[in-house]
């Protein structure tokens, strides 16, 4: 997996992967990055980095509907509790692009550091860039 993605540093990566809307390209490259990082094969950065996008990626065409045109549903129900995850999903995969700007945003050794061993970013090594369900939720979408 790891011969397709051309990661130039720590924060290239970063860079790559925030920018990415695909989620599982962003995923593996998240993972790469901290693999590579962790190994000590990538500096944190490089002048042939991308710049920082303004926004993260994300697919071309969601579907957005308003909050006041869905229907309420109870956690006690099947739709309810899919519901639910769906949420976790969009929050979790908000936590891991804030956490990744601000790794490519680190300007020195010790912040990025600092992110992995606090925030639980070292969890990105383990495959777990986004939980079982937030990566269900999403394929269940296509």
């Amino acid at each position: 997996m790891s011969a397709d993605l051309t990661i130039t540093s720590l924060r290239g990566g970063a860079i790559d992967a925030i920018s990415s809307a695909d989620l599982d390209r962003k995923t593996a490259l998240a993972q790469e990055s901290a693999t590579r990082w962790f190994a000590r094969r990538v500096s944190l950065r490089s002048p042939r980095d991308a710049a920082l996008p303004d926004r993260p990626g994300r697919p071309e065409k969601p579907v957005l509907t308003p909050p006041t045109q869905v229907e309420k549903r109870s956690l006690h129900t099947l739709k309810g509790r899919i519901a639910l995850l769906h949420a976790i999903a969009h929050i979790e995969l908000n936590a891991v692009d804030l956490a990744l700007d601000i790794v490519a945003r680190s300007r020195d050794r010790a912040g990025a550091e600092f992110l992995f061993r606090r925030l639980d970013a070292g969890r990105l090594r383990g495959g777990e860039a986004f939980p079982h369900g937030a990566r269900q939720a999403q394929r269940s979408r296509r």
